[in-house]
């Protein structure tokens, strides 16, 4: 009973995590910067977030930049334009991002829907306990 408890609620915040990585992505999408690594104006590095089981029954979700997590694009008239007019932008996908989003939101969902679940089988056990004692 703990387990599907453990595996419901690091779910919920496994998905929550993940929602937070798209909606920062997504936000950010449009922070170009130099290619120079001296320069102190850099493109925002897109994040991913993995999901690794635990031990107890449940998942944790680790952030990592994106590799690559930012991506070369030709904008001469960017402040930030190297001398061949190349600048940094971040590699997010907007597409991808808002149905990594959904796919989350929904995930998040089921799991929520599972605690009631628990609850109702945790309460028949006990009552059956009461009944046979």
């Amino acid at each position: 009973m703990i387990n599907a408890l453990n595996s419901s609620v690091s779910g919920l915040i496994a998905q929550s995590a993940k929602i937070q990585v798209g909606a920062l992505n997504i936000a950010s999408a449009d922070i170009s910067g130099s290619l120079d690594p001296n320069n102190l104006r850099q493109p925002y590095q897109a994040l991913d977030v993995n999901f690794t089981s635990i031990q107890n029954g449940g998942v944790r979700a680790i952030i990592l930049p994106r590799d690559p997590g930012a991506v070369i694009s030709y904008s001469p008239d960017s402040p930030f334009a190297n001398e061949e007019g190349f600048i940094g932008v971040p590699n997010v996908n907007l597409g991808e991002e808002l149905i990594n989003n959904l796919q989350a939101a929904q995930a998040y969902k089921a799991n929520l829907q599972i605690i009631p679940v628990i609850q109702n089988i945790h309460d028949a056990l006990l009552d059956a306990v009461d009944k046979n004692a």
